[in-house]
Formats: structure tokens, C-alpha cells, sequence
């Protein structure tokens, strides 16, 4: 009977050995910035863009029109913005996150093109690890307009500065993960 639960449980840490492969990836842009949000305006308040994928969701893009290797996250990702004295805002409109390795930009732009804002002093990056902070002038923070968000529509008039950050957690949190696993289902069936 015993060799039926081991057989289970290997099993089991086998299948969550795979599943754990998809590793999490939270990316940030945080900063202080004017504009609107469904018409109320905000001026120079704190905003966190938060955006999350996972290192297997990635694209590589072959090479765009000017020869520039391109790493894009889809467009199905989760992004979210929390603005100081506003409130908590989900994206709803299409966007992705991009890394144009020959230039060393990274950015947020619209599913159907137009970054919404970038920053440079990301050469050869690939979206897969962690990196920054960098803190910036962002570009293109004249296209951040008319953004569908779950409470309207979001136009950034004034971003001076912004951060850039991404995490990926620590490859031995989910060695320990995998372990904690595995010891607990060793131990529930030695119990039977």
C-alpha cells in the first residue's frame, strides 16, 4: 500500500517539478506624472506600473524594420496602475512590455503599436531576469494618451522622471518550494 502513495507522490513532485518551470516575472515603472484619469486630473503624483507575465509567456520577435532585435511580453500580460490620490486601475486595453536590444530601450506600448513610455540603459536585455532600477527621462510620454483602463480612459501629459525595475524571484525559492513539496507528501504517506 505504501508503494502506491511513494509512486503518487513521485508522480505528483514530478508533475509540479514542470509546473513550476513557468517562473514569474513582475515588471515596474514607477514615477511622478500629470495628467488625467475618466477626466479628473492628477498633477505630479506617484504612479506604479505594475505588469506580470512569466519567463515562458516571452516572444522574441525577429528582427523589426530597422534591423533591431526585438523582445516583446503579449499582449494578453496583466498590467495594472495604482496613482497617488486616484486609486487602483487595471489596463484594460491591449499592451505589452518591449526590449529593443539595439538601442538598449525598454518600454510599455499599445498591442497595436505606439510606445506609451520608455526608457533607455537596457543593452542586449532579454525580459527573462531581473534588472534595475534605472531611473530615467522617458520618451514617448507624448503617446501616453486615451489608454483603456477599468475606470476610463488615462492620459499622462507630464512624466519628468520614472524607474524602471523587473524581479524574478530567487532560483532557490522554488528549489525550496520543490523540496517543502516533496517532504510533505514523504511524510503524509508514511502517516497511511
Amino acid at each position: 500500500m505504501k508503494s502506491a502513495f511513494q509512486i503518487g507522490g513521485a508522480i505528483a513532485l514530478f508533475l509540479l517539478t514542470f509546473s513550476v518551470h513557468a517562473i514569474p516575472i513582475s515588471y515596474r515603472f514607477t514615477g511622478v506624472g500629470s495628467g488625467t484619469l475618466n477626466g479628473t486630473p492628477f498633477n505630479t503624483a506617484q504612479f506604479i506600473i505594475q505588469v506580470a507575465t512569466t519567463d515562458t509567456t516571452l516572444i522574441t520577435s525577429s528582427k523589426d524594420m530597422f534591423n533591431e532585435l526585438i523582445y516583446n511580453t503579449p499582449s494578453s500580460i496583466t498590467s495594472t496602475i495604482a496613482i497617488s490620490g486616484i486609486g487602483s486601475d487595471t489596463i484594460t486595453e491591449g499592451t505589452r512590455l518591449f526590449s529593443n536590444t539595439s538601442v538598449g530601450a525598454i518600454g510599455l506600448q499599445r498591442s497595436a503599436d505606439g510606445d506609451l513610455m520608455n526608457l533607455g540603459g537596457f543593452p542586449n536585455y532579454d525580459l527573462k531576469s531581473a534588472a534595475g532600477p534605472v531611473t530615467g527621462v522617458p520618451g514617448a510620454i507624448n503617446q501616453f494618451g486615451n489608454l483603456g483602463t477599468s475606470h476610463g480612459s488615462l492620459n499622462f501629459s507630464s512624466v519628468p522622471t520614472a524607474t524602471f525595475q523587473a524581479f524574478v524571484p530567487e532560483p532557490g525559492a522554488l528549489s525550496l518550494l520543490t523540496v517543502t513539496v516533496s517532504l510533505a507528501l514523504r511524510r503524509s504517506s508514511r502517516q497511511i
